[in-house]
């Protein structure tokens, strides 16, 4: 008498039995990405303190410059910089679903901006930011 399974069984349980947990897991996780870049607001009102733009348009009459070596901070994540274009780029992998997300920019000489905006999960999100920094 013979026990065990027919070939073709076999292969199939086994592909479930790897492929099924991989699926899972890679499902719970969202992706985050966030790409901008920080200027000096060069002709802005006295006392203004500056401006940060989420995933809008911001105002295209500004006197502005970009501002190199900024720090940039998402809510967990370590500070990224801006290049000398004042260009930065930060990724990470979030849970999935909507939630609040804070944003820091900070630069010697320059006042700190800090805000939030939603960060609406699921699948890779990416960000535009515009950040306006004002001089101390």
């Amino acid at each position: 008498m013979k026990f065990g399974l027919k070939p073709r069984v076999s292969v199939l349980l086994l592909t479930c039995i790897l492929i099924l947990p991989i699926i899972f897991l890679v499902g719970c996780d969202g992706g985050l990405s966030a790409t901008g870049n920080v200027y000096e607001w060069m002709d802005a009102p006295p006392d203004f303190k500056g401006d940060i733009y989420v995933d809008v348009d911001p105002p295209s009459n500004r006197i502005i410059k970009p501002l190199s070596t900024s720090r940039v901070y998402l809510f967990w994540d370590d500070p990224v910089e801006t290049d000398f274009k004042g260009a930065f780029s930060m990724h990470a992998v979030v849970a999935p679903g909507r939630y609040m997300m804070d944003i820091r920019v900070e630069k010697e000489g320059y006042v700190t901006l800090k805000n939030q905006f939603q960060h609406n999960g699921g699948g890779l999100i990416s960000h535009n930011i515009s950040v306006f920094l004002t001089r101390k």
